[in-house]
């Protein structure tokens, strides 16, 4: 589980359900009805009405979504903008974090599937544009928003400043192997974050 936001507090920030369940299947179903249009839309033909209709209702759940998104991330981002003076964040670089891992003809790439699945997530938790509003909230709020370097963040321990591949022993644990201190590998990246920008 990848959480949307890891506060060094320990709390964890996760996205809800942008849609119902009733909204995600009738957003699937009004998907395959669309495609099934297509196939059977002459090449140069103007769209249907009914084809077009389709497309719009899937527009409005996309933009339902998008809207509760938004809301999410305003409300979360003054929230930290208000309670806190002074905010650090990972100087994350989204583009290559999200690079495809398809590759070329003559050098395909593996595990593609995987990476795309992460590429969709990493993208859906829209880090870039809580960072964008975090800064015109904390400057509003007279705070401050501090971006400093990951590296190596999610593998150094907070507690002593040991860094080591062997630290993190999996996607949501730590366990440092010089002072066997041991946390949510989330919130201990959290911890050397602060500790960078403060």
């Amino acid at each position: 589980m990848i959480h949307t936001m890891a506060l060094s507090n320990g709390e964890m920030l996760d996205m809800p359900r942008l849609l119902t369940s009733g909204e995600r299947q009738r957003l699937q179903g009004l998907e395959r009805k669309a495609a099934r249009q297509q196939l059977a839309r002459t090449p140069g033909a103007p769209l249907s009405r009914r084809h077009r209709h389709s497309l719009d209702q899937i527009a409005r759940l996309r933009a339902k979504q998008s809207y509760r998104l938004e809301d999410w991330l305003h409300q979360k981002t003054t929230n930290l903008a208000r309670t806190h003076g002074v905010v650090v964040v990972e100087d994350v670089r989204i583009g290559n974090l999200t690079r495809s891992a398809r590759g070329t003809a003559e050098r395909p790439g593996s595990n593609v599937k995987a990476k795309a699945g992460l590429n969709r997530s990493i993208l859906g938790m829209a880090w870039g544009k809580a960072g964008r509003m975090l800064a015109y909230k904390c400057a509003l709020h007279g705070g401050v928003l501090v971006r400093v370097d990951s590296r190596n963040s999610s593998r150094e321990c907070a507690r002593c400043g040991f860094t080591s591949a062997t630290n993190r022993i999996d996607q949501a644990n730590f366990r440092c192997a010089a002072c066997t201190h041991t946390t949510n590998a989330d919130t201990n990246a959290a911890r050397v974050i602060l500790q960078r920008g403060l």
